[in-house]
């Protein structure tokens, strides 16, 4: 991909990785300079940067009909750029559109859930000499407090 660019375009996106990735207001002064490099080097990169950001504002929206207006919006865009991944993007969230927009009546996540199998996993690893399964029970129900000692 970079073998056949121009200087300026090789040098904007150099190291540019970062700098698409984190969010717009944790980034510095030379980093949006950087930014700007590549809005003029690569514009569909650039644009395709604009619609993570825009995606992002999604979860801290106050309605429901602020959420879906940008949804049903930035489908629209993300299918129109003409980026395959993008398009399938687009797609994958058109088909889970109402559970997204779920999210928002209810502001329930399932990170702690997660979280909670993942220590149960754990467990289960270093249960493998148990020999009394009142014994796993008993570690099962105190598992913040035994993982903590651990």
């Amino acid at each position: 991909m970079m073998r056949g660019l121009e200087d300026a375009e090789r040098q904007a996106l150099k190291g540019c990785r970062f700098v698409l990735l984190r969010g717009k207001e944790k980034l510095k002064e030379s980093a949006l300079e950087h930014l700007e490099r590549l809005k003029q080097a690569n514009p569909p990169l650039f644009e395709a940067c604009l619609l993570k950001e825009q995606l992002r504002t999604f979860w801290s929206l106050p309605s429901r009909e602020d959420e879906l207006a940008l949804l049903g919006g930035w489908i629209k865009q993300a299918k129109g750029i003409g980026n395959t991944f993008f398009e399938r993007l687009a797609d994958t969230l058109d088909s889970h559109r109402d559970g997204l927009l779920d999210y928002f009546g209810r502001r329930i996540s399932t990170g702690p859930l997660e979280g909670l199998n993942n220590k149960i996993k754990v467990l289960k690893r270093s249960a493998y000499g148990f020999r009394d399964m009142e014994y796993c029970k008993l570690r099962l129900y105190f598992l913040h407090e035994g993982l903590a000692k651990a």
